[in-house]
């Protein structure tokens, strides 16, 4: 790898990674941010190589770096959030996200984010306040309309799942979602008459 190249660093360490020998990706991105020490990217892929060999030390230390070269991305942040869930510690992860979303209020990504963390705690309400929040910050992502359908679904709130769908069709201009919507009122359906006749509540 060029130590000049960065891209070129990290695209050998990845290489090196999926053939199984995490030692050399190391090495390679510590020689690439020893070239490079203010390139934030290089910071968090070698932080990412470190929590893959199980060095959480080596690997936190890396990311905040990462965190602080680039506070205007989330460059370190995945890494360090899931240390933190790994200690327990949800409070800090959670703030972790929400610094982000604090720099970039434009990015769903902290939103997702947080719902995916209050979803694994149980708390689908959280998880879908969240969601709701990353569709107000950029209503046609995908991601962010995926997300919400896919939390109707797990509580088989398919009226809602097809609704969203349909608004999303309508307002990004995306007949596609349109697809959807059949087969989710067939399950609706399906849901009212195993049920007492009401669609399931969150």
């Amino acid at each position: 790898a060029d130590p000049h190249r960065p891209e070129f660093a990290r695209a050998a360490a990845q290489v090196a990674l999926e053939s199984g020998d995490a030692q050399a990706a190391e090495a390679l991105l510590q020689q690439a941010v020893a070239a490079a020490p203010e390139d934030a990217t290089l910071w968090e892929a070698l932080g990412n190589v470190l929590l893959a060999r199980g060095d959480i030390a080596g690997a936190e230390k890396a990311l905040a770096k990462a965190r602080g070269k680039d506070t205007n991305s989330h460059a370190g942040t995945q890494g360090l959030a899931k240390i933190a869930l790994d200690r327990g510690n949800r409070t800090e992860a959670e703030r972790i996200w929400k610094d982000v979303a604090k720099a970039r209020p434009r990015d769903p990504e902290p939103q997702l984010a947080l719902s995916n963390i209050a979803e694994a705690a149980g708390e689908s309400r959280e998880a879908l306040t969240f969601a709701r929040e990353a569709r107000t910050v950029s209503p046609c992502d995908h991601r962010v309309i995926r997300r919400l359908v896919n939390l109707y679904e797990a509580r088989r709130l398919y009226a809602a799942a097809a609704r969203e769908l349909e608004g999303a069709a309508d307002r990004c201009n995306a007949p596609e979602y349109r697809a959807e919507v059949a087969e989710l009122r067939s399950r609706w359906s399906e849901t009212l008459t195993e049920s007492t006749g009401s669609e399931p509540t969150l």
